[in-house]
């Protein structure tokens, strides 16, 4: 390992857990950290690049498009994380610049946090526990998650473990996904004939389009559950609170949003879930990736 390799770590957070063996190697490297402890812009990011003269980076979703990659030295992009969706990989490679990322990592995490929201959705925990914590002992009737329709949007490493898991109860499967697999137990389906008949949608693409617009709110199955933990561009944030406050969405949870950390108006919405991004934050999965996304450069110094 060369310590004259400065390494930029541009993600909002790393080695929170203080692991020996990554501390360890850390401190055999020169490493600058993020020091505004959140999603780096543009201009934050570029700065900090340029003045260190970066030329390897481990990346958070901040956007690295051809500005960025054009103007500056790097070398390694390594992400932390499954998608690269936010490197322009057309640049890059026109550059040079190898793209590593750590796809099997967050795949059980949020896996279980989804599955986990569904069921706390649908059976209107959060509402009985904040009615608790007023001292209020009142009942909500729930559902039952057997016998519900749930279509998955993105059906990768995530899409696929969370049917796997889904395959324990008693639901009809769904699958939106460019993508087709040849196997007969998969059901496909377009996103206009899918979307009225869902009682449960969540969202595993890598994709930064929109693609829960104004014309895909309209086809929406009335108290259909919602669940987001993979980029907040997918889900128009404009329609959400408008579809809450008609009852056409009975919750929705989110973890991910266009601009993190967020703070907007639908903060003021019980029926709407808001989590900071935790999706693949557990201690196991979160150094798993961490460690392979160090190694992803220092393998290739």
């Amino acid at each position: 390992m060369k310590k004259k390799n400065k390494i930029l770590i541009a993600t909002s957070s790393f080695n929170s857990y203080k692991n020996k063996d990554l501390s360890k190697s850390l401190n055999s490297l020169n490493v600058i950290f993020n020091p505004f402890k959140r999603k780096l812009n543009k201009i934050e990011l570029k700065k900090l690049i340029i003045n260190n003269n970066i030329k390897y980076i481990i990346a958070g979703l901040e956007e690295y498009d051809s500005e960025i990659i054009n103007s500056t030295d790097i070398k390694i992009i390594s992400r932390l994380g499954s998608g690269i969706s936010n490197i322009d990989q057309k640049e890059a490679r026109l550059k040079n610049i190898k793209v590593f990322s750590t796809p099997k990592g967050p795949i059980e995490a949020v896996s279980e946090l989804t599955l986990s929201m569904m069921i706390t959705m649908i059976r209107n925990v959060y509402d009985m526990n904040n009615n608790m914590h007023k001292n209020n002992w009142l009942r909500e009737q729930g559902n039952l998650l057997s016998g519900k329709t749930v279509l998955i949007i993105g059906y990768g490493r995530i899409g696929s473990h969370l049917k796997k898991l889904l395959s324990n109860f008693n639901v009809n499967i769904i699958i939106c996904d460019k993508v087709k697999r040849k196997n007969k137990d998969l059901k496909y389906m377009t996103l206009k004939k899918a979307l009225p008949k869902s009682d449960i949608i969540t969202f595993h693409t890598n994709t930064e389009k929109e693609i829960l617009g104004k014309d895909e709110f309209r086809l929406l199955k009335k108290g259909v559950i919602i669940c987001n933990s993979s980029r907040g561009s997918v889900i128009n944030e404009k329609e959400i609170i408008k579809y809450v406050k008609n009852k056409v969405i009975k919750k929705i949870w989110l973890d991910v949003f266009n601009d993190e950390p967020y703070s907007g108006q639908m903060s003021k919405y019980k029926n709407i879930i808001l989590t900071p991004h935790i999706g693949s934050f557990t201690r196991e999965t979160r150094q798993k990736m961490e460690i392979q996304a160090l190694k992803n450069i220092t393998d290739n110094f």
